[in-house]
């Protein structure tokens, strides 16, 4: 399960009931989604994680163009354990993956 901290982008640690999850750019995961109900009762998003092999080849391109580094490694992992997809192995950010929606080129 991936946890999204209230504070976009916020790294350290949180803990709540003696749970304690640690964040790098706003996210952290619980494996097992151990522990995760105290920080969704306390407003913290709380989701799964992202199964490329549950999704089409563009699907999964559009995804790693949004995701933070620690996440296209992980998905890209994710799909060489599975399906192993070469067009998603391969995926490398351009700058256009990067741009923010609304920004001054738009």
């Amino acid at each position: 399960m991936r946890v999204h901290h209230p504070t976009p982008g916020y790294t350290g640690p949180a803990s709540l009931h003696g749970i304690r999850l640690d964040f790098v750019d706003g996210v952290a995961t619980s494996p097992d989604g151990i522990g995760v109900t105290p920080f969704r009762r306390n407003g913290y998003r709380v989701e799964p994680d992202y199964d490329p092999g549950a999704h089409t080849v563009e699907e999964v391109l559009d995804h790693l163009g949004r995701a933070s580094a620690t996440e296209r490694g992980r998905v890209q992992a994710a799909e060489a354990a599975g399906k192993d997809r070469k067009g998603i192995a391969a995926f490398t950010p351009t700058t256009a993956d990067q741009d923010e929606p609304g920004g001054d080129d738009d």
